[in-house]
This record gives C-alpha cells, structure tokens and sequence, in this order.
C-alpha cells in the first residue's frame, strides 16, 4: 500500500511540474526571450536585461533619449557560418513612435538575403 502511495505522489509531482514548466515558458521566444517581459520597453530596457542587439533595420531611428523608435532591433537565434549568412535568423522586436516594443518576429531571415 505504501508503496503504491508513493509512486502515485511521485507520478502527481511528475505532472505538476511538468505542467508549470509548460506554463512558464509559453512567454519565452525559444525559450530565452520573454515576450511578456519586453512588450512596452524601450530599445535601452531590453539591451540591459539581454545585451547589445545584433541587427538593427534603421541605425537612425534614435529618439532624444536614446532610444530606437519606428524600427527593428534583433537578437540572432540561428547563426549559419562564422560570418554573415543569409542563412542567419533572428528575433525581432519592433519598437513604435514612442520607442516601446509593440511587436515581435521569430525566425526573421537577415536582411538583404
């Protein structure tokens, strides 16, 4: 009886666990960006929490404090090589006029193919 009380714990726990990973991560972008997270940061939040970007669409698009505004700034996820391939893929965040994360892509291919 003991014995079956046990493994039936074990197997519940199992479950539990497996459940809550699950939805934990239902957030994460290949399981290292949290979406939920960036969605109305700025471009500056975002790189102190997870580094300098690897792409970004418009080098211009800067607003007084600093922030990219009305462009995409990336994060590759596939790298193909040791330099630049069109091969390379990335995930996008998109920020608006105001310089806050409205928008995410995954899997983008690197520009200019």
């Amino acid at each position: 009886m003991r014995k079956i009380l046990k493994n039936s714990i074990l197997v519940l726990l199992t479950i539990l666990l497996t459940v809550s990973l699950f939805s934990c991560s239902s957030n994460l972008v290949a399981g290292k960006y949290d979406t939920d997270w960036m969605l109305g940061k700025t471009s500056s939040e975002i790189e102190n929490r997870y580094g300098k970007f690897d792409l970004l669409t418009n080098r211009d698009s800067i607003n007084e404090k600093g922030d990219y505004i009305k462009c995409g700034c990336g994060y590759i996820t596939k790298k193909v090589g040791k330099s630049a391939s069109k091969d390379d893929e990335f995930f996008m965040i998109y920020f608006d006029k105001n310089g806050v994360a409205c928008e995410f892509k995954e899997n983008y291919p690197r520009p200019g193919g």
